[in-house]
């Protein structure tokens, strides 16, 4: 729980850095509009994470997240999704790593949503 805060914490600060750095319209000479990408792919990071963590507690649900393994252990799961998550701010917020910003972002959402949506199809529910 505690990695989980750090995170989340980070994450806001983040966040919130480059919403205090944007003037009307735009961020560092990005449109605003361009951030909501990353915006989306970090809150679907976030709700497979408490997904994720939520298997341990069904016997009947199995992880298909091979890097996982089939029922994970919970610092596992924490120590994976926090990197994720630490990846996706820098991804975001470093100008050197922008240029692989579209990339990373669409397949976040489209991998992400996928897992997602598999999770809630087997009743797993969204949230901490």
């Amino acid at each position: 729980m505690k990695v989980f805060i750090c995170v989340i914490c980070f994450y806001i600060l983040i966040l919130g850095y480059m919403d205090a750095e944007a003037s009307e319209r735009d961020w560092m000479g990005i449109p605003v509009d361009f951030h909501a990408p990353a915006v989306v792919a970090g809150g679907l990071i976030l709700a497979d994470w408490s997904q994720t963590l939520k298997i341990r507690d069904k016997p009947d649900s199995q992880e298909t997240n091979r890097q996982l393994g089939k029922q994970p252990k919970r610092g596992d799961v924490n120590r994976y999704f926090a990197m994720k998550m630490i990846g996706h701010v820098l991804v975001n917020a470093v100008p050197i790593c922008r240029k692989f910003k579209n990339f990373w972002n669409s397949y976040q959402i489209g991998i992400t949503y996928d897992a997602v949506k598999g999770n809630l199809k087997a009743g797993l529910s969204i949230g901490f």
